[in-house]
């Protein structure tokens, strides 16, 4: 999943339409449009932070589809033997990924 199904995905997760996220992102609603339909190729890291905050989500999670702070915030809590799971889970995600890459 890209970063625009990712907000495209919250903003339904949150009841928000468009010209609510832009006003909650303090952006133009026509630059949230021309975003998330793909014609803004190259958006300021500003405008996308703007985005995350409005989520409430991290820029890791929009852009990545993860958020490492609450992973890293977890595993101290969880017993020897589920951070062991987790890691390994963590480490099938990023291969998958890298062979989904690759593919493309």
């Amino acid at each position: 999943m890209d970063m625009r199904e990712r907000i495209r995905r919250e903003m339904e997760a949150q009841g928000l339409n468009l010209k609510s996220l832009s006003l909650k992102a303090k952006l133009s609603e026509t630059y949230v449009r021309d975003f998330l339909e793909g014609r803004s190729q190259d958006p300021k890291l500003s405008k996308i932070q703007a985005v995350a905050d409005a989520l409430g989500k991290s820029l890791a999670w929009l852009t990545e589809g993860e958020d490492s702070a609450e992973v890293v915030s977890i595993m101290p809590r969880l017993d020897k033997s589920r951070r062991a799971q987790l890691t390994e889970y963590a480490r099938f995600l990023a291969a998958q990924a890298k062979a989904d890459s690759t593919k493309k």
